[in-house]
């Protein structure tokens, strides 16, 4: 203990005398009770009994499902006793009353900073004039002032990783942070218009303050900017130079690394102290602008950007990207850099929104997400890649009982062995950037038992029948019965009605089938002729409570909100002739009043633009012994199985809850087949002493699957005679590659 406080003492001392000295500036020790009182409330709030509690029992869990994994998280011990604090300020204070952080990116020669960043402070590793401008920013000359560089032994490893696991702390627990943007250099328009709204900004925050929330203050801030732009007449050029200024102070290096993130998103993003960005002007200065006037003037000047065009794996691609270019993809970076507000997010988020960001040690964006999720663990493991990250945090995930891994939408996860150079696909995807929907509980216990990089083992629902098209009779019939009652004019309608969200992805997504299938017989082109068909061969019953299983199914987080609707008094005309289809006459009074109202409520479902946004290539899978226990599933090989993990069959029809799996023999290896083809071409699947002979499957896509209720207690409950499913129990399913269905040159054709 004395020669680790020896040791304390000469790297505090060796700093003040080499980097420090110049400046009449010391880095101190700070005593045990002065780290106390600068870090205790947040570590109070980030370390409280129920969160460890809750760490305790996710660690529990993982060691059960992958206990090599779990030996690579620890407990956080108590922060306060363990970190050697230290900090830069005046000469021998009696002590720190509070705190700077300092968020910045370490050099490296072919970064680009400013031509006014230098010269290079030593031991600081940043430039002397923002050095001199953090000085400038206390509140005294005893407030400390931290940065990792400077009050980290960067020799020392054990203190480096105490230090990551109380990095939260630090962050929360700072009067204010100084995040500095080396490589802005503003010129001398941006720089004008930059001062000129944030003084806007300043005056809006005045007096919206004392202003009572609701309608008119919302409407008062929002549009404050362009009053303030009219009453001072600015040009063109004035608004040119502030769109200009917002491009540059959102494009620093600064945003893109995963550190930074951390740092930002742990830090409290107050009004009065709110995060400070600095940057250079025109002429050398250090200019300072709150971090939430640069977010908010983005977010006022995207308004007036063209609107979005990108939707699905496009837009995606374009959020991930690691230097967007554009103003609102900027933006869009930005918001991820903002604390979480909401605690209902899955933990997952944490992960996902980092992903994109650099970061040189693989194993650091566990540690950030973890601190940023504030679950009190320290990661020591070593990872290699950003896929291994991944398997990592989704497992933690998962052992915190939250299904999301399970469902959430990305890409293949390949993961490389460092050693051989081999490939491996991961049963888990690589999670699209973007917002993760909230936590999504595990309700059946036990039904997960191990999860690996390689494969998770768990109960299966597997569906016996493969996915049929409708009959060539109920094509015809739906055929006509839309020609009939113009109802195709009816779903134009609709989507001109439709908010701009929904128009802009039902046409962005109308555009990219089109291009795909330039003959114009892409799926879309039957979708609704194709849906009805299908609704006809599963019979009445399954019409009239598709409604309401529909707005069951779609409830919280869908982005198009819920599929709730009241009867379009346009399809009424139509309800009744698909009665009368079924020989139900609407003028007896033997008949259901309701029956009318709940076909027309198909009807108009049917024709929502939002319901091709669960599928666009429907089929009809049965799971039961009547036509009316069906469930509506995408078009498959004939070669796979549909399967739900038992623990997903709760959660909404927009989740990809089905998992299209393939036969595998013990030694994962899959039967020849031949040509690849739809299920529409028979069933080619093979089938050795049973479904249940072997446990192996390989995962080949997951998909969604919806109109139907998949719990498992209610599919399984009762006579299970005539069921077309079964409940495997500890299943071993392994990723694998998909179907090359371009290399197949197959396309499931139109009746």
């Amino acid at each position: 203990m004395q020669r680790t406080e020896e040791n304390q003492a000469e790297y505090a001392a060796r700093q003040s005398a080499t980097s420090l000295a110049g400046l009449e500036q010391v880095l101190v020790n700070l005593t045990d009770a002065n780290i106390r009182a600068l870090l205790s409330d947040a570590a109070h709030e980030l370390l409280q009994p129920h969160r460890r509690a809750e760490a305790t029992a996710v660690l529990a869990q993982l060691a059960k499902i992958n206990p090599g994994m779990a030996g690579q998280f620890r407990l956080k011990e108590n922060t306060l006793a363990s970190i050697p604090l230290r900090m830069v300020c005046s000469p021998r204070p009696e002590s720190v009353p509070s705190f700077i952080a300092v968020s910045y990116c370490w050099h490296y020669p072919e970064w680009p900073v400013s031509q006014y960043a230098q010269p290079i402070a030593p031991g600081w590793q940043i430039s002397l004039p923002m050095v001199h401008a953090i000085m400038r920013h206390r509140q005294s000359p005893d407030e400390g002032i931290w940065m990792d560089q400077l009050c980290i032994n960067q020799d020392d490893t054990e203190e480096k990783i105490t230090h990551i696991g109380a990095m939260n702390i630090i962050y929360r627990a700072a009067r204010r942070v100084l995040i500095l943007l080396e490589d802005v250099e503003l010129n001398a328009d941006e720089h004008s218009a930059g001062l000129l709204y944030a003084g806007f900004y300043a005056d809006l925050t005045r007096t919206a303050r004392d202003m009572d929330e609701g309608p008119a203050k919302s409407d008062f801030i929002d549009g404050y900017f362009a009053h303030r732009e009219k009453s001072h007449d600015l040009g063109p050029d004035v608004l040119l130079s502030i769109r200009s200024f917002a491009r540059k102070m959102m494009g620093a290096r600064w945003y893109s690394r995963a550190w930074c993130a951390h740092e930002s998103r742990t830090a409290p993003h107050r009004r009065v102290n709110n995060p400070l960005l600095l940057c250079y002007g025109h002429d050398g200065t250090v200019l300072s602008f709150e971090f939430r006037f640069v977010h908010f003037l983005a977010y006022q000047l995207c308004k007036s950007e063209p609107p979005e065009t990108a939707i699905g794996s496009a837009l995606i691609t374009s959020m991930g990207h690691l230097d967007p270019t554009s103003l609102r993809h900027r933006w869009y970076r930005m918001i991820r850099l903002m604390p979480e507000r909401s605690d209902d997010k899955s933990p997952m988020q944490h992960i996902v929104s980092i992903l994109s960001f650099g970061c040189f040690k693989r194993g650091d964006l566990v540690s950030i997400a973890l601190n940023t999720w504030e679950l009190p663990l320290i990661y020591d493991g070593e990872l290699h890649s950003v896929e291994q990250a991944i398997v990592v945090f989704s497992l933690l995930v998962l052992a915190s009982g939250d299904l999301t891994p399970l469902v959430i939408t990305g890409s293949k996860l390949r993961l490389r062995d460092e050693s051989t150079g081999k490939e491996t696909v991961s049963w888990l995807v690589h999670p699209a950037h973007g917002v993760v929907d909230s936590r999504m509980p595990i309700t059946l216990d036990g039904s997960v038992t191990v999860a690996t990089p390689e494969y998770i083992e768990l109960d299966l629902l597997v569906f016996t029948s493969p996915p049929i098209d409708a009959t060539p009779d109920s094509f015809q019939k739906a055929t006509t019965m839309i020609e009939q009652h113009r109802l195709m004019d009816i779903h134009k309608d609709l989507i001109a009605r439709a908010d701009d969200d929904v128009q802009r992805t039902y046409q962005s997504m109308a555009a990219e089938l089109a291009r795909l299938e330039p003959d114009g017989k892409g799926p879309l082109s039957t979708f609704h002729r194709r849906f009805l068909a299908l609704a006809l061969d599963c019979g009445l019953d399954w019409m009239l409570r598709f409604a309401d299983v529909m707005e069951q199914e779609c409830w919280t987080d869908w982005s198009y909100d819920s599929l709730s609707t009241e009867p379009d008094p346009r399809v009424v005309d139509a309800a009744h002739s698909l009665l009368a289809h079924f020989n139900i006459q609407t003028d007896s009074v033997s008949v259901p009043p309701d029956h009318v109202n709940k076909t027309a409520r198909f009807l108009t479902l049917l024709l929502d633009p939002r319901l091709t946004f669960l599928i666009t290539g429907p089929r009809r899978l049965s799971i039961g012994p009547g036509p009316s226990d069906s469930a509506i599933v995408p078009n498959v090989s004939n070669r796979c199985w549909i399967a739900l993990p038992a623990a997903v069959g709760h959660l909404p029809a927009w989740q990809e809850r089905a998992w299209v799996v393939e036969r595998v023999d013990r030694d994962g290896n899959a039967p020849a087949f031949g040509p690849l083809l739809t299920s529409d071409s028979g069933n080619a699947r093979v089938v050795r002493t049973g479904v249940d002979d072997t446990g192996n499957w390989q995962l080949k896509r997951r998909e969604r699957i919806f109109a139907a209720d998949l719990r498992p207690q209610r599919l399984l409950a009762g006579d299970a005679q005539g069921m077309q499913l079964t409940l495997l129990h500890r299943q071993r399913v392994y990723g694998s590659e998909d179907y090359d269905w371009r290399a197949a040159q197959v396309s499931p054709g139109v009746p």
